[in-house]
């Protein structure tokens, strides 16, 4: 658990690495609620704290770029928000203590050895997408009782990837949906993928919860409001784009 440190034990100004795939948002509302807890905690930006922000513009290679460079900036923290995004910190050596969030299984994914002993400096939370994703088209179901075809879109470099989509899959078909996949890496190839659901006609989409997701919320609703195809996934801003639920 997260303790506030002594009065006198916060004398010196503390640095946050803030890593995203995505664009580097100050105003992000994963930060904000980062930004009040630490100030429940004690520790004010601005004050004694310094939150440096790093985004890698969805580009795998510039966060590649970027991971030495945040390492080499010597924070007392990083916090890699996302699976995709603390998976190159995996791949460097990083002295620092490195908190993150995944949608995956972190164990399964290779970010730590198990959930009680990580075995290495990284911690963090997952999103139970295992349990989530199914959920999801229980209740599309549920608002559409004559669904027969689920559009299931993901970003294959995720490292539960395969996993979710055989999650999603055994659902689906014990749903009596049928369901295809589309794996995307880009806005390109998401308007590409959207363009192809749109022409086979699927009823529903499901949108895996990660970088697709929160990066481009507003082209999901776009598509959904005007081929009246409800599309679901994570994430409070995701509905509040104006999809039919998250």
């Amino acid at each position: 658990m997260w303790q506030a440190l002594p009065l006198q034990a916060q004398t010196r100004e503390a640095r946050v690495a803030w890593v995203t795939l995505t664009r580097a948002d100050p105003r992000s509302a994963f930060l904000e609620t980062f930004r009040v807890r630490l100030r429940e905690l004690g520790r004010v930006e601005g004050r004694d704290l310094t939150i440096d922000l790093w985004g890698a513009d969805a580009s795998g290679a510039r966060l590649k770029e970027l991971v030495p460079q945040v390492v080499a900036s010597g924070p007392d923290l990083i916090v890699a928000t996302g699976g995709p995004t603390v998976r190159y910190f995996t791949e460097v050596p990083v002295p620092q203590p490195v908190a993150f969030s995944s949608s995956a299984d972190p164990v399964v994914g290779g970010l730590v050895k198990s959930m009680a002993q990580p075995g290495v400096n990284r911690t963090g939370v997952t999103f139970f997408s295992l349990d989530l994703a199914p959920k999801r088209l229980a209740l599309m179901k549920e608002l559409l009782p004559g669904m027969k075809q689920v559009a299931i879109v993901g970003w294959p470099p995720h490292a539960g990837e395969t996993l979710e989509l055989q999650v999603a899959a055994e659902t689906a078909a014990r749903l009596g949906l049928g369901h295809s996949y589309h794996g995307v890496t880009s806005g390109d190839e998401l308007d590409a993928a959207l363009q192809a659901i749109e022409r086979a006609r699927a009823d529903a989409v499901l949108v895996f919860a990660g970088t697709i997701a929160s990066q481009f919320p507003d082209r999901f609703a776009a598509f959904s409001q005007r081929t009246r195809r409800p599309t679901v996934s994570a994430w409070e801003a995701f509905a509040e784009a104006g999809n039919v639920m998250s």
